[in-house]
């Protein structure tokens, strides 16, 4: 009798096992799939609302607060720690390089101002605004770079394109000293090459139509800053892999 009752016993919990590995079976089978349902069944493709803009930029109109954040955590083009400029900006041959360069693009393109490499050696503050907004046109033509704070603007301009190395408010009141132009030609040049590889991203993706303006979304809702800040990370590894000529 009590090997039966332990016979049964056994037969009880060995029941009582096999329902909790069932039990156990089904929640590993059905959690998951109600978890990923939640959370991976379906991605938001929402417009962004009004007033999310975390603040208005130069470059397609207005960028949502997402699309800046996405930068710098997605493609760390953006970090705590200082990078070094590799490029001789002490080395007078590699300036006067950058300078030609510049000129070249500059007549080449139907600039409307003269401009020569002896102009190009110490130019004024006004002669680097018309520059930099003639270059940065070809982004967004309907640029128009503000009466004030100019200083402010531009290098946050570049800073949201990508370019690894800061210019200082500072440097944009004496962009034509020797000890400042070095810094800004070859900040000028990087934004001419964000230019050339542009034109050519435009050229192969179809999102970006003549038709459109800046700031403008896809049929599909994928605001264009998305492409643009896609290229804009390829011409950073462009130049980080020292194609920066």
């Amino acid at each position: 009798m009590r090997r039966s009752s332990s016979i049964a016993g056994s037969s009880g919990r060995q029941s009582m096992m096999a329902l909790r590995v069932q039990d156990s079976n089904k929640m590993g089978l059905q959690t998951p799939q109600t978890k990923d349902r939640g959370a991976f069944g379906k991605l938001s493709m929402s417009k962004p609302t009004p007033g999310t803009s975390e603040r208005k930029v130069s470059f397609f109109g207005k960028r949502t607060s997402g699309v800046g954040g996405s930068r710098n955590s997605q493609y760390g083009v953006f970090g705590t720690e200082k990078i070094k400029d590799p490029r001789p900006l002490h080395d007078k041959a590699f300036i006067q390089q950058c300078i030609k360069q510049l000129c070249e693009f500059l007549v080449g393109n139907g600039y409307a101002h003269n401009v020569s490499m002896k102009s190009l050696q110490s130019p004024s503050v006004k002669d680097f605004l018309k520059i930099f907004t003639f270059i940065y046109g070809f982004f967004c033509p309907s640029y128009e770079l503000p009466d004030s704070k100019f200083e402010e603007e531009i290098p946050r301009i570049f800073k949201e394109l990508g370019y690894p190395f800061p210019l200082s408010k500072s440097s944009m009141y004496t962009v034509g000293a020797p000890h400042t132009w070095p810094q800004i030609v070859t900040a000028l040049v990087w934004l001419i090459d964000c230019v050339k590889l542009y034109a050519a991203m435009k050229e192969s993706a179809p999102s970006f139509d003549e038709g459109q303006s800046c700031g403008g979304e896809t049929d599909d809702g994928i605001v264009h800053n998305k492409l643009f800040m896609d290229y804009c990370v390829k011409c950073y590894e462009h130049f980080m892999k020292g194609r920066d000529r």
